[in-house]
């Protein structure tokens, strides 16, 4: 047993030695501790007395070797210190200089980014800039088209604004058809109007015009003689024209327009009719003088707010002005007629032109008249004040001719009664507002193709005394005794036509409550070949002003 651990110990240590010979460095000593390791790892899976051969052999072994390796080691690697320390001398200065490059490089880096962020936080700066400029300018934008549409605005209302009142009265120059007309200046004159004399008013227009004012300024007459000094040519290019083409209200009443031309000391020259065409571009129609009919109020009358329907004294023709507001009789088929009405000739200004009221006489002391005139003057423009006298409007009532209340039946017989058929309208028949042409039956008879009469009768009831009543009547061919309650008419014989209405007065023979109209229509014999087939037909309207 004791043989062979000392032949295991011999082996071992040779193993060693030669191990240890072809170990240099520190490459021997990983060598020497691999292996320790292999020695160990052996002695731990042989029996167990391999530790006891194996620990005294490593600690001869170590014991000897340990003091010649670490000699081995310093005689190799002191003169490799030397060499490097010499060689590291020599270089300091590359390796200095390399660290400096570095480190300025990194420097620079570090200063490139910091460029690079400054950079983007300008980019940001300015994107954010850029956007706070087109979010400004788009508000700025926005609020300047507010701005010019507020000044639009206010320029509108500026241009709807009555600013300049003026009411012409010269006690120098004569009147017509209306009496006391400084009753009517002073009435305008303690509600904001100026009183403007004749060479005043020239003035006044010459100054409006010059500073572009005419659109706001608003001229009324109280008397109805146009005076010379704004009426010098009778033409289109007077000054008064001049002043409605540049935008400018003027309201007239009484007589025609521009029939008379005033001058100082009441002196006048007559224009005539042709005066209202030379300057206004307006037809003159004629003069209703008997009965006196109250025009007809239409929707744009009410509208305006007048109150009083005035006479039709004068006519002019509907299709010569833009607005009616009270309505005359038609004149012939096709042609119907205005009272009160306006004629614009700027329509840049909505609320301009020549205004007509009261066709008719009247007196400057009556208030009702006045406030109604003022009311016309400034409607549409500015607020009524409420320092108008009351006006009340006048109740009015229509009766026309239908097929609902009017009947008919063959004259000078005791035939039934029946109601009334409307009738086809024949061209050349006048049309009356409001009413129908009516007949007998829905178109003429054989025998009424050849002539022949039939009667007609009417009950019509009247809620209150009236003021005025008016019948409006057109018939092919005419109406022989017109009786009202049995009361004849007149002792006109044949009443009518029908391109032309008769207007007759029922007051005296109307009362309060139920009434009947009776005549008898008479259509005249005609040819069996006439061409037109002998129309005929009967048309009417009865007004009622309470």
């Amino acid at each position: 047993m004791d043989t062979k651990r000392e032949q295991s110990k011999l082996w071992l240590r040779k193993q060693l030695e030669k191990a240890w010979d072809g170990i240099i460095g520190n490459a021997a000593w990983m060598v020497v501790v691999f292996a320790f390791g292999i020695i160990v790892t052996l002695a731990l899976v042989v029996k167990s007395w391999g530790l006891e051969v194996a620990i005294p052999v490593l600690r001869d072994f170590l014991s000897i070797k340990v003091v010649a390796t670490i000699g081995s080691i310093s005689a190799i690697v002191f003169p490799i210190l030397v060499l490097a320390i010499i060689w590291i001398f020599f270089n300091r200065k590359r390796w200095l200089k390399t660290n400096t490059h570095a480190k300025e490089k990194e420097a620079k880096i570090v200063e490139q980014d910091q460029q690079i962020a400054k950079i983007k936080d300008q980019l940001a700066d300015k994107e954010k800039l850029i956007k706070q400029f087109y979010e400004q300018q788009k508000s700025n934008s926005k609020r300047q088209n507010e701005l010019v549409r507020e000044a639009n605005e206010l320029r509108h209302e500026l241009r709807n604004q009555m600013v300049f009142r003026a009411i012409y009265y010269d006690s120098d120059y004569e009147t017509s058809w209306i009496e006391n007309p400084k009753a009517v200046a002073n009435f305008f004159a303690n509600r904001g109007f100026e009183i403007v004399n004749a060479s005043q008013l020239g003035q006044w227009i010459d100054e409006r015009m010059k500073h572009g004012e005419s659109g706001r300024s608003c001229l009324a007459f109280a008397q109805d003689m146009i005076p010379n000094t704004v009426a010098d040519l009778r033409s289109h290019t007077c000054k008064l024209r001049l002043f409605l083409d540049t935008g400018a209200r003027v309201v007239w009443h009484g007589d025609v327009p521009f029939w008379w031309q005033g001058h100082p000391g009441g002196r006048r020259e007559a224009w005539s009719p042709n005066g209202l065409e030379l300057v206004l571009g307006i037809k003159f129609i004629r003069v209703i003088e008997t009965p006196q009919l109250n025009g007809i109020m239409t929707e744009n009358g009410r509208i305006w707010g007048i109150k009083l329907l005035g006479p039709t004294k004068h006519l002019v023709l509907a299709q010569d002005v833009d607005e009616i507001f009270t309505a005359g009789p038609p004149v012939n088929p096709g042609v119907n007629t205005a009272c009160i009405w306006r004629k614009i000739y700027n329509r840049d200004y909505p609320h301009s032109g020549f205004l007509r009221y009261w066709p008719g006489l009247r007196n400057g002391y009556d208030a009702s008249i006045n406030a109604d005139y003022f009311r016309f003057a400034i409607s549409g423009w500015s607020a009524v004040p409420t320092t108008l006298p009351e006006v009340e409007s006048p109740r009015t009532q229509a009766f026309v001719s239908s097929n609902e209340a009017d009947m008919f039946r063959p004259a000078n017989t005791n035939s039934d009664w029946k109601l009334a058929a409307i009738e086809p309208h024949y061209e050349s028949w006048i049309k009356i507002p409001g009413a129908q042409w009516i007949w007998w039956q829905d178109w003429v008879t054989p025998e009424y193709r050849l002539g022949g009469a039939i009667e007609h009768k009417r009950e019509f009831v009247l809620d209150g005394e009236p003021q005025q009543i008016t019948l409006m009547l057109a018939v092919d061919d005419w109406v022989e005794n017109i009786r009202v309650n049995g009361k004849p008419l007149g002792d006109e014989t044949q009443v009518g036509n029908w391109y032309q209405p008769t207007i007759s007065d029922l007051m005296p023979q109307v009362r309060n409550g139920s009434n009947l109209l009776e005549m008898t229509v008479v259509n005249v014999t005609a040819s069996p070949t006439s061409p037109d087939g002998n129309p005929t037909g009967l048309c009417y309207r009865i007004d009622v002003v309470y």
